[in-house]
């Protein structure tokens, strides 16, 4: 069987390819090994090479998503499939076209909803977080912010630290201490690890000509954070405004737990020297 086993943060997704080209193209594509832990849900994917050039390829598989676990299609129709939410158990059928060059990162995002039917389906309060992800003595930290705020420059930035990754990172609240993990979804920084840590901060970027650290309160930064959470939607569900209210007491439960601040930055590693400074 030509299966590849993808981790994201906790959860373990099984992907059987029709043949063993494209199981190794995805392993090289998340650039690491398959996973040796057990699956939480297993989809059967196979590729198709009949779409028009022509087709318009959409920036979302969240907002064009059609129908429900029974039969769904995404980005009209350039992936369909099903998913079983009872025996964890679904089939993907993909057009090539969809994950080649810069559509590839578009691809990434029917992952993110498997991530999410793996985690509801092992009982787990976990989420996904557009933050670039870095433990630092032993310590997690999450620099989240809009394309451009900084996040692959604060990996950039980060000697001797591990990063787990520069565009999107799995939280886990089903511990007493809020964890920070790995996941393999690509963007521009290459170095990223496997690894987990307990959360110290979260930090909403934002460039500046001098470095400054500000613990934040009220509603905004929860908004901001809200924006950033990959939305909680899974295989067998579709995209509806909820999903940004649900987006929002995933923000509001963090920030009960953890403390935000507003990181002011410039280009040097200097900012680490005042994220030593937070409290445990």
């Amino acid at each position: 069987m030509n299966e590849y086993r993808l981790r994201v943060g906790n959860a373990v997704i099984a992907l059987v390819f029709g043949s063993e080209r494209d199981r190794a193209a995805s392993a090289r594509y998340f650039s690491r090994p398959s996973d040796h832990g057990p699956a939480d849900i297993q989809l059967s994917i196979r590729f198709r090479d009949d779409a028009d050039e022509r087709m318009e390829v959409p920036s979302s598989l969240f907002r064009t998503k059609l129908g429900n676990a029974e039969r769904f299609s995404m980005a009209g129709g350039l992936i369909e499939g099903r998913y079983s939410p009872s025996s964890g158990e679904g089939e993907l059928s993909v057009q090539r076209l969809i994950t080649e060059g810069g559509y590839a990162r578009i691809y990434e995002q029917v992952f993110y909803q498997a991530y999410w039917s793996a985690v509801w389906r092992k009982g787990l309060d976990s989420l996904l977080l557009h933050s670039s992800g870095v433990i630092h003595n032993g310590r997690g930290y999450a620099f989240s912010g809009r394309s451009g705020a900084g996040k692959s420059t604060v990996a950039r930035l980060s000697p001797g630290a591990t990063i787990l990754n520069d565009e999107i990172t799995a939280i886990d609240l089903s511990e007493p201490s809020v964890m920070i993990m790995d996941t393999p979804f690509n963007a521009s920084f290459r170095g990223k690890k496997r690894g987990t840590a307990a959360l110290g901060g979260i930090l909403l970027l934002k460039q500046a000509p001098f470095h400054r650290l500000t613990r934040t309160t009220g509603l905004e930064p929860q908004k901001t954070l809200a924006r950033e959470i990959i939305p909680p939607m899974g295989l067998e569900t579709s995209f509806s405004p909820a999903r940004f209210m649900d987006m929002f007491d995933l923000s509001q439960r963090l920030f009960k737990r953890i403390p935000f601040y507003i990181m002011e930055f410039q280009q040097d590693p200097r900012f680490w020297d005042l994220i030593e400074t937070i409290g445990g």
